[in-house]
């Protein structure tokens, strides 16, 4: 048999009929392209097209390398999930949605500039995470600062 240039093995001669491929081609189905198609990545051990993983829209390098999400999940790292983990967060703004680092002391966050939660051992106070209150200013039981009462100047 006369198989294509692409193909390194074939069934048939035509680019559709092929086994196995030439570099820098991959096999999709039994066709050699350069590119794989969508929800596939180029495996260069195999010279084949594999599927993604099914949390993965895109990947890249191995099944489970995610570039891109479905709508309702978040790239963090290369991995797709639902919730972005304690430090980050979801950012829907991006392409694709990603997770987002939370700014420093940061234990829960709604953007990259306002903190809802701080790490232990430090207070909030209007978004931003302090060792300590403002002068007349004290933390409440959730570690939240809270202004003193006029005409206090401290306060517990």
């Amino acid at each position: 048999i006369d198989c294509n240039e692409r193909c390194s093995a074939c069934f048939g001669s035509g680019i559709m009929r092929c086994r196995s491929c030439n570099p820098p081609y991959f096999l999709d189905g039994t066709t050699c392209n350069p590119k794989c198609g969508r929800f596939k990545f180029a495996n260069t051990t195999t010279r084949e097209c594999n599927k993604c993983d099914s949390n993965c829209k895109a990947c890249s390098g191995s099944a489970t390398a995610c570039t891109a999400c479905y709508d309702d999940m978040y790239l963090d790292g290369s991995l797709c999930t639902a919730e972005c983990p304690a430090g980050k967060f979801p950012d829907s703004q991006s392409n694709p949605n990603r997770c987002r680092l939370c700014p420093e002391n940061c234990e829960t966050c709604g953007s990259p500039k306002e903190c809802f939660s701080c790490r232990t051992g430090l207070v909030l106070h209007k978004g931003k995470c302090l060792a300590k209150c403002l002068p007349t200013w004290y933390a409440d039981q959730a570690g939240v600062c809270q202004r003193c009462e006029s005409p206090c100047s401290t306060c517990v």
